[in-house]
């Protein structure tokens, strides 16, 4: 940390910092391309991570009824162990960072630009697996 801090002095006009805030920014837009969604505005963005609220993006996108199945019917262990088992994607849970337990959390400042894209289709992906099991137990009833 005591160099992050020398540093800061050192680079008065914040290039480095300016330069790091817009690899992020990027890479955030990349992920919402992969997810096919609208880069979406968080209140407590610190650009060098962003998080995908499950249960949001369902309501968002279909309404409260996926929402509340998901809840009912999933984890979100089982989301982020689908990421890891089925797509070697590791990603973090919101709430080991006082955030909501749906959260998935993605730092945008450890990986190569194009892993983002790839992140937000495979999310996309499963997310659109989801939705098909809603439309089917929705049939079933």
């Amino acid at each position: 940390m005591a160099f992050f801090c020398a540093f800061t002095l050192i680079d008065s006009d914040n290039t480095y910092k300016n330069l790091t805030i817009d690899i992020c920014k990027r890479r955030k837009k990349l992920l919402c391309d992969g997810l096919e969604l609208e880069v979406f505005n968080d209140p407590n963005y610190a650009s060098y991570y962003t998080e995908i609220n499950i249960l949001d993006w369902a309501r968002v996108e279909y309404g409260q009824e996926l929402s509340d199945f998901i809840e009912k019917s999933h984890t979100p262990f089982d989301i982020l162990y689908d990421l890891a088992k089925n797509h070697s994607t590791i990603l973090l849970n919101g709430d080991g960072f006082a955030s909501c337990r749906w959260g998935l959390r993605v730092s945008l400042a450890n990986l190569n630009d194009e892993a983002y894209i790839l992140i937000g289709q495979t999310l996309r992906k499963i997310f659109n697996n989801l939705v098909n099991e809603f439309e089917l137990s929705s049939q079933e009833q």
